[in-house]
């Protein structure tokens, strides 16, 4: 299998939550987590957001370049030096997501 790291696009976001939701598939994810529209939704806002407007972050996919499927992706952040502070401010939790 030969494999390529490429930027992520916007429309990729779709593909990543599948990839996340098939790799954790443990008890507490699920329960966290449950395949639910509004719950894939929420986590494509929250991925399209931080894509949009993070300073620093770096997003990649790693494709198979016989069938062209991305099997991967990854979120770098660039390290941060003392005294920059990074607001963090997720979208209002799903209603169908434990919110314990």
């Amino acid at each position: 299998m030969s494999l390529q790291l490429q930027p992520l696009q916007p429309s990729d976001i779709p593909s990543c939550i599948q990839i996340y939701f098939h790799s954790f598939q443990n008890p507490h994810s699920l329960a966290c987590w449950p395949r639910v529209p509004s719950v894939r939704q929420w986590w494509e806002e929250m991925f399209s957001r931080e894509m949009a407007s993070e300073p620093g972050s770096h997003w990649f996919k790693t494709v198979d370049l016989v069938s062209g499927e991305m099997v991967g992706f990854v979120k770098w952040q660039e390290p941060r030096w003392d005294g920059v502070e990074v607001e963090i401010g997720l979208p209002e939790w799903p209603a169908e997501a434990d919110r314990r």
